[in-house]
């Protein structure tokens, strides 16, 4: 247990600490006086913030989380959980099933078992089952918000698809409050000028997230502030930027890709991102505030 001018921090426990998503919260929660558990299968090459400890753990083994959340004797206040593959190309599907749906299962589980108050769990924009679809569809409305139905079709989908459900079940089982992040196309820091290159020459190839995208330090401070919301329940929050990841408004891209998604993009104004973040913004108090076009140089700089 940690004090710091008379108060105890908030000891949280995140998961997939070394990945890409889980390195930014680490540092977000520890920029902010959390007291941080940082765990993962590998350690990350890149130094941890000073006062963060690191625990080696495969989240595949329950015996290994119960560990984890039991460190040094005393369980955490809450468990951001990003431990996962991050999508179904490069592991077999069996594989990306398995590993998302039991890692998930064994977090919740294990939170159930210890009586941990908060679960914030790391879903994706995938849950709706558009990027890697077997048979493409398009959604029925845009923008794209929480009540949109799923229509999964690929491992990786149908792994977040049911990892929500297990944060359903275990509100119903133990009353936990659990809140799940739905990221789209994630950017860190490192590689912009490509994204942004990629942004002009291949402006279609971001259709599949319906052009929405966050930048990896935003959604960092998405997790620290759904820590910081009270909700009673399980909620679920497209986490995205304002902006589409476009130079042009998705009215005039979607009709290029499909002919009815041209007709719902009509809905969208200006550069309109084709994913609503007002949830997020309204319950979590969570506000982007970066754009791809911080980080362009040329003529659409703005």
């Amino acid at each position: 247990m940690k004090i710091r001018n008379g108060v105890r921090e908030m000891r949280i426990v995140v998961t997939g600490a070394s990945g890409r998503i889980g390195r930014e919260v680490v540092r977000e929660l520890a920029a902010h006086d959390y007291e941080v558990i940082a765990t993962d299968r590998v350690r990350a090459t890149a130094p941890l913030p000073a006062g963060v400890a690191f625990v080696e753990a495969d989240t595949t083994d329950f015996g290994a989380v119960i560990g984890v959340l039991t460190y040094r004797g005393t369980k955490p206040d809450a468990v951001i959980h990003l431990a996962a593959i991050p999508s179904p190309t490069g592991h077999a599907p069996e594989v990306v099933f398995a590993t998302n749906v039991l890692s998930t299962y064994h977090i919740v589980e294990a939170i159930a078992t210890l009586d941990i108050p908060k679960l914030i769990d790391t879903s994706s924009i995938n849950w709706l089952g558009m990027d890697f679809a077997y048979r493409p569809w398009w959604p029925s409305y845009l923008p794209v918000d929480e009540q949109h139905p799923h229509q999964a079709q690929d491992p990786y989908a149908l792994s977040k698809y049911i990892g929500e459900q297990a944060a359903e079940m275990l509100h119903n089982r133990a009353g936990t409050e659990v809140i799940s992040i739905r990221p789209p196309f994630v950017v860190v820091v490192e590689n912009w000028p490509t994204v942004v290159q990629r942004v002009h020459e291949r402006p279609l190839s971001f259709a599949k997230t319906i052009w929405s995208y966050i930048d990896v330090r935003d959604l960092a401070v998405a997790y620290r502030k759904a820590l910081e919301t009270h909700i009673t329940g399980h909620e679920s929050f497209f986490v995205v930027a304002d902006d589409a990841i476009a130079t042009v408004p998705i009215a005039e891209l979607a009709p290029q890709v499909d002919a009815d998604l041209g007709k719902r993009a009509h809905a969208l104004t200006g550069m309109q991102s084709g994913v609503s973040n007002a949830k997020a913004k309204q319950t979590l108090g969570w506000q982007p505030e970066r754009s791809w076009r911080d980080f362009d140089h040329g003529q659409n700089h703005r």
